[in-house]
This record gives structure tokens, C-alpha cells and sequence, in this order.
């Protein structure tokens, strides 16, 4: 039976309203945070993030009777990514201590190293395995979720419970150590790796069942999965490929040796296999290359010595063999410059460079040199390919060769320009790093930077914040000194400042908690010590888990076709309880936002066969579609561009409701998706202002689009019209033309309140959030 509360509701329309929040809100403004929560002191000695979790570790040194002291775990927490916190028992039941230290063995688990020599494990998805059934002397995950654990000179394939599944895999000995593995259709392939031997391989197919597939044997060979139903194996001397039904495919690849003359060969094998993409050639194919060295001893000088490489190349989609010269590798590197508009086109055959806006040519090298020769009396230029983009500018480095020798230099090209190559400005210094992430950072040699078209002193250090994965950076923390002292400040990939402290911080983990230390001396080895510790940022209330039960008790006893009304602030997800509980029928959650638009799920649109926490969040910004694809759309009117938090497929379609001011009613909002891939914007849809100059866009899908509030809307094109290659606009309809016919997916605004779009952010009252189940360590 699920916790009611009191709580008032609101009865609107004649249907069951609650006013909440639901989620766990995002990192904001340290001033926002007067109740931060300290969630551990600063007094543990090892800090290991394992996913988007986190291990402590808090040390003591024992001595046994004549012996010297030894370090153990006195104290081990975990803290999981809500940053609720939990402690493990350290100690056996003699009241001994269990574990001597904490081994980071990747971003996927840390292995507590036992008085016994084995281990217990945690998980980056925060499991932990403690006391198995399976003692081990070393662990590797699988990508099952299994694992493959060596016991003395043997391996097996357990689960995560300890259950053998598969059993004397691997013959195992100082030197073996498993290496990798493949899902590859209905099997799963695992390779170990003798070091000792030349890299000689050990590999098994198991099935589903991890029962292993005696019909092939590939013990010997090293695997390499090209593509997802194709691998090809690899010794020294032979290649071969299967498909993913383990069917031999005509494809074979054996080493021939080649003489050299007067010259001995002494050795000749495979070294590589890589993929030539079709980006890469003037074909547009796929290709596979394999790479054999051949080595040589001089016939009258044995200690003189000679090496080549030859590479033979196969089409991916036939694995035909195809000479080098027929793919016609392109010299012509084209990609986007970070944090800007432009685009960089290199041709290295040529040895040109071009940077573009849009399709204006903004700067090549001769322009580069004319204004090198006129403004910096160079003679001459060598451009090093350092394009950094910070703040939607342009930094350059080039090399400057004058009477006096030679020096780097970086040339600025301003957004507000328009990148203008004669009012490029002159920095006399080289670029010594940067970071393609948050905004664009630029390192110069004496150790400045600008970051994000900030310039911060010799005095300052940065360190980028990456997601466990190491896919993506969304924080990074600046180290500024000033009088001695050492301030340390969090910002978001927006460049807000999260929290600053003045103790070190270390890094965020699930958007939820900073992970700090302080300084505590120097080891052994002279290097410096830490004494870790975190704070959360997430506030919780003690009716949390009540407010969301109460929540969810709603919407199983509202009547089909009724409503209930959440109210969330910026950046805080709605749960997915409560999308699941909705799912299938006629019942709609209204989703209002803190600046006035709202979102619409009926629970008959959800597809998704399993949801997520769906940060709903929509911001009117500037500046996030390049002006060169919205200056491409021949309609005349008001742009609003729009940026929606959540990234990619919601798994439902929903309606959204925006306010484009009385003064628009009657015209049209065309909405458009801008598409990064293409650099274009797509059409998707035009629909009338109402009378309350409200408008409804119907989602599927989330990221970044421009409205355009226009007299005239776009046709939908028709879908049994093919398009050609030629980029033409659509055809605008007026008004005054007679009645206008909206496209099909236009969903028309019903009787909602009118919502403000584009005034300030309302004033919400106080959000409850939901706090999570914390995870029982047995």
C-alpha cells in the first residue's frame, strides 16, 4: 500500500492536477547551494571512481608479532551515483582486517586485494561482489556482463554470482592474460594473450549457453571484428574471415616473401589489419588493409639492417583483393572547427589550405602569407594545423620566418568580423595545447590560456572533467592562485560556475557529487598525498520517495482520459515510474516548465519498450545554429531558436506548447530541425498562432531547432514526390491565398492557459525531488 501524504491539489478542467517536481535536480550556481551536503570528510587515502560510483578507501597500519607494520582497509565506502553512501565490512569474523588495499584495474570495476591474495570486486553499475563463491587470482569482464577469472593454471567463465559457466577455458601462466572479447551475432568470442611467446593467441567461440563451439577452432589466431557480421583472424603468416553464422568466407590472405637483393630475409609477418573507410578514397568503398614487415640482414654485413612494410588491400563488401593504385586514397581532409561556424579543407597532395563559412572562402594560404608579409614583415609561413575554435572564435598558429630566424605566432579571427582576414589580430606567442571540449581551451607556450574566449594568467591550470567512459567532457575545474593561495572553481560545459572551493576538486561524478582533497604531505617516492572526500548536490527531502509514491498513486487511479499536472524547474528529470505507469493508456501527464512552456505525454504514445529519467528541459537561446544554415531559408519573420536538454529519441511522442506573443496570432510558427551531420535545416512543420499566441510542436525526437514566425507557412512536401539533388525552397503559402491547409502532422493548440515563452523565468514554488533506493551491500 503506498504513503499518502497531505498535500494540496489543484482541480483544473475538471480533471486531477498535482503540482511537483520529480527527478534529481542538475548542478547550479554554488550560491543556489547554501545546504550542501558533505557527504564524507576529507580523511580517506584512496578515491577510485568505478562508473559514475565512486570507492573510498581509509587505511591503517597494523604490525604482527615481529614483524613491521603493514597497511590495510580500515574504512571502505562506496558511494553510489545519487552520492548516497554505504560502508562495507573490512573485517573477517575473528575481527581481523580483510582487505590490504584497493586496485584500480580499469574505469569498469577495482579489485579488493584480500589478506589471502584474492579479491572481491565492485562494480561500475554499483554491485558489489563480496565473499565469492569462486576464489580467483585475477578477473576480466566480458561484455555479457560475465566475467573470466584465472584460478592458479587454469580459467573459467563465471556470472557475476560466481556460477561456473564455462569451465577450463584457458591454460594460464604468468605470462597468459585474457584480452579481449567479441559478441559476434549468437556467440561470444574470448582471446587470451601469451606475452610470453610472441603474442600467441588462445581463442574460444562459445554459444548463448557458454557452450563452446567445437566446429571451428581459432586457438592460434588473434581476432579483429570489422564490421558486425564479419571477423577476420590473424596469425603471423595467414588470414582468414568468417561470418557471424561461423560460415568460412572466401577470403585467405598467406605472407609470400619477397627478396631483396643483396639482401637476407630473416623475418616476415603480419603486423596490422585497419579499415580504409570510404571517406578515405575517391571510390566511397570500404576497404581492409593488411600490414606485413619484412625484415633484412646485409648478405656480406650481417649487423646491417633493413625493414619495409607492404599492405594488400581487399574490398569489405566482396573481400576481393584490389591494387593500391585502384582506390585512389583523397589527400582531402575536411572537418568542423570546433566552437565555430567555419570549416577547414586540407589538401595534402596539393599542400593547400581553405577555411570556409558556410560557402565563403574566409582565409587560405596565400591570404594567410599576404597578411603575414604585410603586418608581421614575414617572408614567409609555414601554417601547422592548429585550428582552435573558443567562444565561436578562431585561433591560428603559424610560423613566421623573418632576416632574424624564425618564430610561432597565433593569428585571432573574430565571430564578430565575420572572421574578416584583415582585421585578423596578432598574438606573439605559439599555441602549446588545447581542448576541443567545453567551449574550446587554448594553452599558449608561458602557460596562459583562454578558455572560452577568456584570458586567464600564468597562474592558472585546468583540468577537464570526463565521463567515466572518457566519451565526452561536461565539467572542467580552473586552479587559480592569487596571494598564496589556491582557488579551485567547477564549471559547466556552459562555462556557469558550479562550486568553488578552496580545496582541490577532483571531479564530478554522475552530476550528483564533487569528489575534493586536500594536500597531505609526500610519500616515499616524493610524490604528493591526498586525503579525499566528497560533497552532494543533491537535495533531498525526507518526503521524497513519498511526494513521487503519491505521484504515481495518482495516476493509477485517475480515469482514463484525465490528466496530472507536473510542475519540474530546470534540468530536473521526470522520473521514468512515472512514464511507465502511464504507458498504454488514455492518460496524459502535463510536464509545465519553469519558463512557461509545457509538454504533453499521453500514455497511448509511449513505444519505448523501456524508459528513462527524461530531462524535459527546453531553453530559447542564441547563436546555437549557425547563422549560414538559417540565412538558407527564403522565409522572412521572427527566429526563435530552441535547444531541448535531452539528446536523441524520447520513446514517445509529445506535444509541446510555446508562447510566441499576441502580437503573432494568425501567422504561422515554422518549426525546423537543424541537422548537424548536414549542416541543414529540415523542415518540420507549420502551425498557426492561436488566439492566445500559443503554439503546439509535436516531438519525437530532441535537440537543437529554429521557429520562424512568419505570414506565410511552408507546404509539407509530398511523400510520393522523389527530390533531386537540387536544393530548392519550398514554396510558401499566404494567408489572403484562401483557406490554408495544414500539413498532417500539424497538432492544433487546444484551450490551454497561455503560457509566456518569451518573459522572464516565472517564480516556481518549492520542488520535490525523488530520491533513490539506496543499494543493500549484504
Amino acid at each position: 500500500m503506498r504513503k499518502i501524504i497531505k498535500k494540496a491539489v489543484a482541480f483544473a478542467l475538471a480533471t486531477a492536477t498535482m503540482i511537483t517536481g520529480l527527478g534529481v535536480p542538475a548542478p547550479v550556481k554554488a550560491a543556489e547551494y547554501d545546504d550542501l551536503k558533505e557527504v564524507l570528510e576529507k580523511e580517506y587515502d584512496q578515491f577510485m571512481p568505478v562508473g559514475n560510483n565512486a570507492l573510498f578507501v581509509k587505511q591503517v597500519n597494523v604490525a604482527k608479532e615481529d614483524e613491521e607494520p603493514n597497511a590495510y582497509v580500515e574504512e571502505l565506502v562506496i558511494v553510489d551515483k545519487n552520492g548516497d553512501k554505504t560502508t562495507v565490512d573490512v573485517k573477517t569474523t575473528d575481527g581481523k582486517y580483510k582487505y590490504k588495499r584497493a586496485s584500480s584495474i580499469n574505469n569498469k570495476y577495482v579489485a579488493m586485494i584480500r589478506e589471502d591474495g584474492k579479491y572481491d570486486v565492485f562494480m561500475y553499475d554499483g554491485t558489489w561482489f563480496g565473499d565469492r563463491k569462486v576464489e580467483y587470482d585475477d578477473l576480466f569482464t566480458l561484455n555479457t556482463g560475465n566475467f573470466c577469472i584465472q584460478v592458479g593454471d587454469t580459467a573459467h567463465i563465471v556470472d557475476k554470482t560466481g556460477k561456473i559457466l564455462a569451465k577450463d577455458v584457458f591454460k594460464m601462466h604468468d605470462y597468459v592474460q585474457v584480452w579481449s572479447n567479441y559478441i559476434f551475432g549468437e556467440y561470444i568470442l574470448v582471446m587470451a594473450t601469451d606475452w610470453s611467446s610472441a603474442s600467441a593467441y588462445q581463442t574460444k567461440v562459445f554459444d548463448k549457453d557458454y557452450k563452446e563451439v567445437t566446429s571451428v577452432n581459432l586457438n592460434g589466431y588473434r581476432v579483429s571484428n570489422v564490421k558486425d557480421e564479419l571477423i577476420v583472424l590473424l596469425n603471423e603468416k595467414e588470414a582468414f574471415a568468417y561470418n557471424s553464422k561461423f560460415e568460412k568466407q572466401d577470403f585467405a590472405f598467406k605472407v609470400e616473401n619477397i627478396e631483396k637483393e643483396g639482401m637476407v630475409l630473416s623475418k616476415s609477418e603480419i603486423t596490422s589489419l585497419s579499415i580504409v573507410n570510404s571517406y578515405e578514397n575517391e571510390n566511397g568503398k570500404d576497404y581492409i588493409c593488411i600490414s606485413v614487415r619484412y625484415d633484412y640482414v646485409g648478405v656480406d654485413d650481417p649487423n646491417y639492417q633493413e625493414y619495409m612494410y607492404v599492405e594488400s588491400y581487399f574490398e569489405l563488401a566482396t573481400l576481393k583483393e584490389i591494387s593500391e593504385k585502384d582506390i585512389k586514397f583523397t589527400d582531402v581532409v575536411k572537418g568542423d572547427i570546433y566552437n565555430t561556424d567555419l570549416t577547414v579543407v586540407e589538401n595534402y597532395e596539393e599542400d593547400t589550405t581553405e577555411i570556409f563559412l558556410g560557402d565563403k572562402k574566409i582565409a587560405d594560404k596565400a591570404s594567410i602569407a599576404e597578411f603575414v608579409n604585410k603586418n608581421m614583415q614575414g617572408k614567409t609561413f609555414v601554417h601547422t594545423s592548429n585550428y582552435v575554435g573558443s567562444a565561436g572564435d578562431l585561433y591560428m598558429e603559424v610560423y613566421v620566418s623573418t632576416d632574424e630566424g624564425g618564430k610561432y605566432c597565433t593569428l585571432l579571427l573574430e565571430r564578430v568580423t565575420g572572421y574578416d582576414m584583415s582585421k585578423a589580430k596578432i598574438i606573439d606567442k605559439e599555441i602549446y595545447s588545447w581542448s576541443q571540449e567545453c567551449g574550446g581551451c587554448v594553452v599558449f607556450e608561458d602557460s596562459s590560456y583562454i578558455i572560452n574566449g577568456k584570458e586567464y594568467g600564468e597562474n592558472t591550470d585546468i583540468n577537464m572533467i570526463y565521463n567515466w567512459d572518457y566519451s565526452d567532457s561536461k565539467y572542467y575545474v580552473l586552479f587559480t592562485e592569487a596571494d598564496g593561495k589556491t582557488k579551485t572553481t567547477l564549471y559547466d560545459k556552459n562555462h556557469g560556475e558550479v562550486l568553488t572551493r578552496t580545496d582541490i576538486i577532483v571531479t564530478i561524478l554522475a552530476d550528483t557529487y564533487v569528489v575534493v582533497a586536500d594536500e597531505c604531505g609526500v610519500d616515499e617516492y616524493g610524490w604528493t598525498k591526498y586525503k579525499y572526500g566528497c560533497v552532494s548536490f543533491t537535495k533531498k527531502l525526507v518526503s521524497d520517495e513519498e511526494v513521487l509514491e503519491e505521484v504515481l498513486e495518482k495516476l493509477e487511479e485517475i480515469e482514463e482520459g484525465e490528466k496530472v499536472e507536473v510542475k519540474i524547474e530546470k534540468d530536473v528529470p521526470v522520473a521514468a515510474e512515472i512514464f511507465e505507469t502511464i504507458k498504454g493508456k488514455d492518460v496524459e501527464v502535463v510536464v509545465e516548465l519553469n519558463n512557461g512552456m509545457s509538454w504533453n505525454i499521453n500514455g497511448k504514445n509511449i513505444d519505448a519498450e523501456e524508459m528513462k529519467d527524461i530531462n524535459l528541459t527546453v531553453d530559447v537561446v542564441e547563436d546555437v545554429i549557425p547563422v549560414a544554415a538559417i540565412e538558407k531559408v527564403e522565409i522572412k519573420g521572427e527566429k526563435i531558436e530552441l535547444s531541448l536538454a535531452h539528446t536523441g529519441d524520447f520513446g514517445f511522442a509529445a506535444e509541446l506548447k510555446v508562447n510566441v506573443k499576441a502580437e503573432n496570432v494568425g501567422k504561422f510558427a515554422n518549426r525546423f530541425f537543424y541537422n548537424p551531420a548536414t549542416k541543414q535545416l529540415e523542415f518540420q512543420e507549420a502551425v498557426k498562432v492561436d488566439a492566445n499566441g500559443d503554439v503546439i510542436f509535436t516531438y519525437t525526437h530532441a535537440s537543437d531547432y529554429v521557429v520562424i514566425v512568419s505570414d506565410v507557412a511552408y507546404e509539407v512536401p509530398k511523400t510520393d514526390e522523389k527530390p533531386d539533388n537540387t536544393e530548392k525552397p519550398v514554396t510558401p503559402v499566404t494567408p489572403d491565398a484562401g483557406e490554408t491547409k495544414e500539413p498532417e502532422n500539424t497538432v492544433k493548440p487546444g484551450d490551454m492557459t497561455n503560457i509566456g515563452l518569451l518573459i522572464t523565468m516565472l517564480g516556481v514554488g518549492a520542488v520535490m525531488v525523488m530520491a533513490q533506493k539506496k543499494k543493500v551491500i549484504e
